[in-house]
C-alpha cells in the first residue's frame, strides 16, 4: 500500500510496484482541482518516474467521471 507522506504543501508518495501510487496520484491531482478551482493544471508538478506512468496517469486523468480537465492540452507537454 503506498504511504503519503504530507510536508507542507506538497506530498511524497512511496510504493512499491503495483502499490497503487498512480490510483493515488490521480485521486489527490483531482481532488485539489475539487478544492481549489482558481488552480490551473499547468500550475501543479506532478512527477512521475517512467514516460509510461505519466501518460497512464494522464489517461486516468481525462477519463474520470469527476475530472474538471477535459483536454488534454491542459495538462502538461511531453518532453
Amino acid at each position: 500500500m503506498p504511504t503519503k507522506t504530507k510536508i507542507l504543501n506538497d506530498q511524497l508518495i512511496e510504493a512499491t510496484a503495483g502499490a497503487g501510487k498512480t490510483t493515488l496520484l490521480v485521486s489527490s491531482y483531482l481532488e485539489l482541482f475539487k478544492q481549489r478551482p482558481d488552480i490551473s493544471p499547468k500550475q501543479v508538478l506532478a512527477i512521475t518516474f517512467t514516460k509510461l506512468a505519466a501518460q497512464e496517469m494522464k489517461q486516468r486523468i481525462l477519463a474520470h467521471p469527476d475530472s474538471p480537465i477535459t483536454d488534454a492540452s491542459d495538462l502538461w507537454d511531453r518532453k
